[in-house]
């Protein structure tokens, strides 16, 4: 199968090929995705966010993360394949979820292998291109319940214009809370254009 594979280093015109790799084989809790969308998540650009100099981030990425893998931990596409302990899902279906690994890899391929946790069924009112949703949407969801935030509470939002902070003041609103989103001046377009969009 097609794919974009890394191979290391930090400048993306010389870390990442095109080129084909074998097909993954599912374990019994797992799925194979037939991808339409994959995204660049924070995982993937902090290895290329500064060509000069590798972040301590991206370094330890890199040491847990394998090369000669394909990027992408976000992604959306149909099931391909099911395993013989999964339930809830059958080939043909729509889903969004996230792939495997502590640091996820492997969307930037033509199938990639999630587990069935990890999976959800894709709502029939959004498009396959918002694979976007999974990473930062499950981290937005994990503090509001963390932080037992309920309706009518006060929130003072910090880093409101990040992806994260974008999906968690959208999650506050619905709920009901008042908030107070904070962001630095350079990204200030952004918490603008997802006021407008509530």
């Amino acid at each position: 199968m097609k794919a974009v594979k890394y191979i290391g280093g930090t400048i993306p015109s010389k870390s990442l090929i095109f080129t084909d790799i074998p097909k993954p084989k599912i374990k019994a809790r797992q799925i194979l995705v037939r991808v339409k969308f994959s995204k660049l998540n924070v995982i993937d650009f902090e290895r290329f966010k500064h060509p000069n100099k590798m972040s301590i981030f991206a370094k330890i990425i890199n040491f847990v993360q394998k090369k000669n893998m394909p990027l992408g931990g976000e992604i959306s596409g149909i099931v391909a394949e099911i395993g013989s302990e999964v339930s809830g899902f059958q080939v043909g279906d729509e889903v969004y979820g996230s792939t495997t690994g502590v640091l996820q890899y492997g969307g930037w391929a033509e199938y990639v292998i999630c587990e069935s946790n990890m999976l959800v069924l894709k709502p029939r009112n959004l498009s396959f291109e918002a694979a976007a949703l999974p990473l930062s949407g499950q981290t937005a969801i994990g503090a509001v319940k963390a932080a037992s935030i309920k309706t009518g509470d006060k929130v003072l939002l910090y880093g409101s214009s990040g992806g994260v902070g974008l999906y968690t003041l959208q999650i506050l609103k619905a709920i009901g809370t008042e908030v107070t989103a904070v962001c630095s001046g350079r990204n200030i377009k952004n918490a603008c254009i997802t006021k407008q969009i509530m």
